[in-house]
């Protein structure tokens, strides 16, 4: 017996606003005890070898693992609602289709080979006119609404292609709730997982299961591909591909602040400022839910705080006096999304060697140590001319990923999450 279409998709209303909606669409409502996220079972690519997995849709064996691990969490298994995306191309009919009647039929028989075959008509939509052109529930994307008992899910009851071409290919539910609401599972047509939101009871079982790929996660805790923006508040190519390396992929909105109109006798706190007002002028030109990174670095030696060099003469003149010595480079680092915001500084000791005047005029002449803080670089042609370092190697190329990671668990963002 297959689950039944429903005309009245009120049901529904009653998540709809629960959580911001991109979180909603990926996670379902705000509101339960604890959440998970349950990995998609993998498909092959068109390299030999190469796996990827599957988007927008638990398979067969999965669907059912995970309905098993549900039904003992709610008091109506018998009574369940289902949503399915209207877009899915299996559902539709017409001339859209039809190539699947024409190429996936069983052969001719031997007699009618030399005559003239009647032409198939167009495969139906899976679903009646009422159910086809009925109400949707809106919720991300437009739903049809399906009712039934858990052990039913994903049995459409959708129309043969034609009398001898089952109809398949049709996705699992990408909404699922029972009556009771004691859970929610949510399965987003471009994400490779399925949220879940439960009893913390219901998360340890899934977790606890064998069959399942899942992992915990908390409604605040949201992975950037599909629901925040990441942006870094700077113009280093260094700090981008950092950033890229560590498996983060933010668009970049330079500030425009104008560095030299902050001074301090502290280069620690000099240069978590110029973080802060780089990241907040950035923040301010997009979108609340966009996560926004600034960072700022300056070297302090001997006294001095010591920013990008004004031009070839002082990036000469910094060198002959930092050869054979050593300072401080000191990165600041904000993060802001909404009105939440976290400061801090990363300082790492560099020891720079001795070097000729040959060398230092040749450095200088590539342009390098122009566009720096402290004249110099640890990752580029600078390499060569740093002996060693004290503290976090990703700080003096302009962002430290540790210092970040907890900042953005300040913020409630786990740096895995991020991951693109």
């Amino acid at each position: 017996m297959a689950l039944r279409s429903l005309a009245d998709v009120s049901p529904g209303d009653w998540f709809l606003d629960r959580g911001d909606h991109r979180t909603r669409a990926s996670l379902g409502p705000s509101g339960f005890e604890a959440y998970v996220r349950v990995l998609h079972g993998d498909e092959p690519q068109p390299h030999e070898g190469d796996l990827s997995r599957i988007e927008g849709h638990l398979d067969d064996p999965l669907l059912a693992a995970l309905c098993d691990v549900l039904s003992p969490h709610t008091t109506t298994p018998d009574d369940c609602y289902f949503g399915l995306w209207d877009g899915y191309g299996a559902i539709q009919g017409g001339e859209a289709v039809g190539f699947l009647t024409t190429f996936a039929v069983a052969p001719l028989w031997p007699s009618r080979i030399f005559g003239r075959e009647k032409p198939r008509p167009f495969p139906p939509p899976a679903f009646p006119p009422e159910v086809m052109n009925g109400p949707r529930l809106h919720a991300g994307h437009d739903h049809l609404l399906f009712a039934g008992p858990l052990s039913r899910a994903g049995q459409w009851g959708a129309a043969n292609y034609a009398v001898d071409l089952p109809r398949g290919g049709i996705n699992s539910p990408n909404l699922m709730w029972p009556a009771d609401r004691s859970w929610f599972v949510t399965t987003n047509i471009d994400s490779a997982w399925t949220g879940v939101g439960g009893s913390a009871r219901l998360i340890a079982d899934i977790l606890a299961d064998g069959r399942l790929e899942a992992v915990r996660t908390t409604y605040t805790r949201q992975p950037a591909g599909v629901l925040m923006r990441v942006i870094l508040a700077s113009a280093s190519p260094a700090r981008l591909k950092t950033l890229q390396e560590a498996g983060l992929h933010p668009d970049v909105i330079v500030s425009g602040v104008d560095e030299d109109q902050m001074t301090s006798t502290d280069a620690a706190n000099l240069a978590a400022a110029l973080a802060q007002v780089k990241c907040r002028a950035v923040a301010e030109t997009v979108d609340a839910d966009d996560l926004v990174i600034g960072c700022d670095s300056v070297l302090a030696f001997e006294g001095e705080i010591l920013g990008k060099p004004a031009d070839a003469q002082e990036a000469i003149g910094r060198w002959r006096r930092m050869r054979g010595r050593s300072g401080v480079l000191h990165t600041g680092h904000c993060v802001r999304r909404g009105s939440r915001e976290f400061i801090d500084t990363a300082s790492t000791t560099v020891h720079f060697a001795d070097i000729s005047d040959n060398e230092i005029e040749a450095y200088v002449a590539t342009g390098e140590p122009l566009h720096v803080a402290g004249a110099f670089t640890i990752d580029g042609l600078g390499g060569a001319f740093i002996t060693g370092i004290e503290g976090d190697h990703h700080n003096v190329v302009g962002i430290s990923l540790p210092l970040l990671r907890m900042l953005l668990a300040d913020l409630d963002i786990v740096w895995t999450d991020l991951w693109a």
